[in-house]
């Protein structure tokens, strides 16, 4: 039987309680609603996250909790849900989440349906070498979303490159996404994209960061770091540099193969566990007695 909170500032005097209680019962007849408080006052965004901070984990996991505090959704601030230690909380995205939260959520849901999905997402300046160009023109007759998270000197030429490919309504442009934010958008994406071409792209710690998430990775076969980190058809899948056409067929093949991805995925976040820092740090000293050896 599902467990349903509702914390809101529409009072008990109105039908508004009501009527929400009825539409959810409507949808889910089983469903156990709790009352944790509806007498915060208007638009109170403060009292409304220090009572549900300091009540919603005595809830078992999986409870929804729904908060109807300054909830109107608009463009700005659109209803959204999030799921953290184990709880998913529905609200409008208006500044309520940080306030609950002293750490990111594991997973936010409103991303996939503003873009739509399935998406395919790259991190990183808009320059030269990291070959977003190239990963623009593979994009031709996919149907997916692409988002660009970065800015850089080449973001109008990429622009209108998506529009002279007639693309430009499935490119998405992000310019402006907090560092702190970046992890909803690696757990929104299906498939994360490094299609760097020059060997100034010595690392590539995004992909990392993708693989924590736990999505593949496309990267390509620089003479860097980038396929040691990115293992081909192990975590993801390594292509040759500014191949448009070896980069499309990759990015169809993991579209159309979801068990393949979600393998990729967990391979992804074991590799990941190589890259701790106790176990860099133990490396590092495991070679400095060697060294000490010789």
């Amino acid at each position: 039987m599902p467990i349903i909170t509702l914390t809101s500032d529409w009072g008990n005097k109105d039908h508004y309680v009501g009527s929400v209680k009825g539409a959810i019962l409507n949808l889910i007849p089983n469903a156990s609603i709790i009352d944790i408080s509806h007498e915060i006052p208007a638009f109170n965004l403060y009292q409304a996250s220090f009572i549900l901070k300091n009540c919603y984990k005595n809830f078992p996991t999986n409870t929804i909790h729904i908060i109807g505090v300054n909830s109107i959704a608009a463009p700005d601030t659109p209803h959204t849900a999030i799921l953290k230690d184990g709880h998913y909380f529905i609200s409008s995205d208006n500044g309520i989440f940080s306030l609950l939260f002293d750490t990111l959520p594991d997973k936010i849901i409103e991303i996939k349906k503003q873009i739509g999905s399935p998406i395919v997402l790259f991190v990183g300046r808009l320059v030269y070498y990291k070959g977003v160009e190239y990963l623009i023109r593979a994009f031709k007759n996919i149907n997916a979303q692409l988002v660009l998270v970065g800015s850089g000197p080449l973001e109008n030429d990429l622009k209108h490159l998506a529009k002279d490919l007639e693309i430009e309504e499935r490119v998405h442009f992000l310019n402006n996404i907090p560092d702190a934010d970046l992890k909803a958008f690696y757990h929104a994406c299906d498939i994360f994209v490094l299609p760097s071409i020059e060997k100034t792209e010595c690392f590539g710690l995004v992909q990392l960061e993708a693989m924590a998430c736990g999505k593949p990775v496309i990267s390509t076969n620089l003479p860097t770091g980038v396929p040691w980190i990115n293992q081909h058809k192990k975590t993801g899948l390594v292509v040759p540099p500014k191949d448009v056409e070896a980069l499309h067929q990759a990015i169809v093949f993991l579209l159309e193969n979801e068990k393949l991805r979600n393998e990729y995925g967990k391979n992804g976040q074991e590799r990941v566990k190589e890259f701790t820092i106790d176990l860099m740090v133990e490396k590092i000293n495991n070679l400095y007695l060697s060294l000490c050896k010789l």
